[in-house]
């Protein structure tokens, strides 16, 4: 397994802290990712600004994976020449020559223009644009509706310490039977993981439940004595069904901790009795 650094808050502001990493953060940022080779970066079309930043540096070692959204109202005619325009630009934006991945964003646009997205994707293929496709979901309900009209080369999907539904089961093996690159985002689900007490208490927009489980989860590091990001990350390290782990951060010293607690030992503990069988707190789009 190895690190992926996604993009969300190069963009735009983003997670618990609601931050922009700025420009003397993100030139250090990159540095390291070069120095450390980690060198693929997770970005999308949705991430405000993020493309014409990443600009500015130079990106040909890197694998790039993108992400796009088809229009609400996109005729079905439209759908395989928009994708192809889109990538297109977004690659000149980029200057880069090719994407190494580009991922649905939303997988009712799957649902909705299956053979219209795969035509953007051959076409895309053959005029050496991109060399994955793929797919992000948020849920094993998600990829029971696709898994029969479509086998992505690349698929992101959520796991942290309160979803851990596809260790759970037998979805990774699948995947991997059908040779799908897997990345999980969502380790430190937006940065709650990370937080503290104080800081979830004054945050109105969390349930209550959430806010209760997460700190009965600090206690729990607290008194273990175990740090949070470690142990987040220790949840699916050394998995041979996972390939990529995909990591936000707020700012360079982040990233240094991250990486940090990556290359370590695992710690071998129990974490099922934290597994959260709720969507409501799980998935962050329904706060």
């Amino acid at each position: 397994m190895k690190l992926c650094l996604g993009t969300a808050q190069v963009g735009s502001k983003y997670g618990l802290l609601n931050k922009k990493i700025d420009k003397n953060q993100l030139d250090k940022i990159i540095k390291y990712l070069q120095a450390n080779k980690i060198n693929v970066i997770d970005t999308a079309i949705s991430y405000g600004n993020a493309y014409s930043r990443l600009s500015k540096y130079n990106l040909k070692k890197f694998r790039i994976i993108t992400k796009f959204n088809l229009p609400k109202k996109i005729k079905k005619k439209e759908v395989t020449k928009y994708i192809i325009n889109k990538v297109q630009h977004s690659l000149y934006k980029m200057n880069i020559d090719c994407y190494y991945g580009l991922l649905i964003h939303d997988s009712k646009d799957l649902i909705s223009y299956t053979d219209e997205i795969k035509a953007a994707f051959k076409n895309l293929k053959k005029n050496n644009k991109l060399k994955k496709d793929g797919i992000s979901i948020y849920s094993e309900t998600e990829l029971e509706k696709i898994k029969y009209i479509y086998k992505p080369n690349i698929i992101q999907i959520p796991i942290n310490i309160f979803n851990q539904k596809f260790l759970l089961n037998k979805n990774l093996k699948l995947l991997k039977k059908n040779k799908t690159e897997v990345y999980v985002r969502s380790i430190f689900l937006r940065g709650l993981l990370l937080s503290d007490e104080k800081t979830i208490n004054n945050n109105k927009k969390l349930p209550t439940k959430l806010k209760s489980r997460l700190i009965t989860w600090f206690n729990w590091c607290k008194k273990k004595n175990l740090d949070k990001i470690k142990i987040s990350i220790d949840l699916i390290k050394h998995n041979r069904l996972i390939d990529y782990l995909i990591v936000g951060v707020d700012d360079y010293n982040q990233l240094l901790k991250i990486n940090k607690n990556f290359k370590k030992k695992k710690i071998n503990i129990s974490l099922k009795k934290f597994n959260i069988d709720n969507k409501k707190l799980t998935d962050p789009r329904l706060w």
